[in-house]
């Protein structure tokens, strides 16, 4: 079933118009500015969307080019693009506008870099990986953020990262116990995150 909506834009001319967002179950379409994503996600509370497309190739006159990757963010009915990350994927949007991506980057080592932003488009947290990037996840309420790091020969590898975006800080690192992580959960109230690993097993931790 697709969805529309209508959000307001302001280009790089300075002109301000409307566009139509059209979301399905699939991906999210920007028509008028050439944007389509399968990466997005939605706010509990339905006031914030992000979406992102990855960096890809194409060819022009013969020659291969670089399309940079660009992120989408809408604040109710307010669309904002955000250039710069080179390869954004698994954002995740928070019900106070905060919002995470891992940016894979575009290189042959092993290496990312994760963001964590707020609704006004300020960066909270900024920090490169000598690793590949695994699952991440943030808060309903946007004041925590946890993120995977997968195996590499660096000290950043192996590992799960809890931070507390309200103070733009890690509150704690631990080693993976089983594996890559299929999904985090975390439980605000009762101060608790749970882990569940892609072999069944599954960890607690509190805050």
């Amino acid at each position: 079933m697709m969805k529309e909506l209508f959000v307001n834009f302001i280009d790089s001319n300075n002109i301000s118009c409307e566009l139509k967002v059209n979301i399905s179950n699939r991906f999210l379409k920007i028509p008028a500015i050439g944007f389509l994503a399968v990466n997005y996600d939605i706010s509990e509370n339905s006031k914030f969307i992000l979406a992102s497309r990855d960096e890809y190739f194409k060819t022009v006159d013969g020659n291969r080019e670089v399309v940079p990757g660009v992120v989408v963010y809408i604040n109710n009915d307010e669309l904002k693009v955000i250039n710069g990350i080179q390869r954004p994927n698994d954002v995740m949007v928070a019900e106070n506008g905060n919002f995470i991506i891992n940016d894979w980057m575009s290189s042959k080592e092993l290496n990312g870099t994760f963001y964590a932003i707020n609704s006004e488009l300020k960066i909270l947290l900024k920090k490169k990986f000598n690793s590949n990037l695994g699952k991440n996840a943030i808060s309903e309420n946007g004041e925590y953020a946890l993120l995977e790091t997968l195996v590499s020969k660096s000290e950043d590898g192996n590992s799960i990262f809890f931070f507390d975006l309200k103070n733009s800080e890690l509150l704690w690192r631990k080693t993976r116990e089983y594996g890559n992580i299929k999904e985090f959960t975390l439980d605000t109230s009762n101060r608790v995150l749970k882990i569940n690993y892609l072999n069944n097993r599954i960890s607690n931790y509190n805050f």
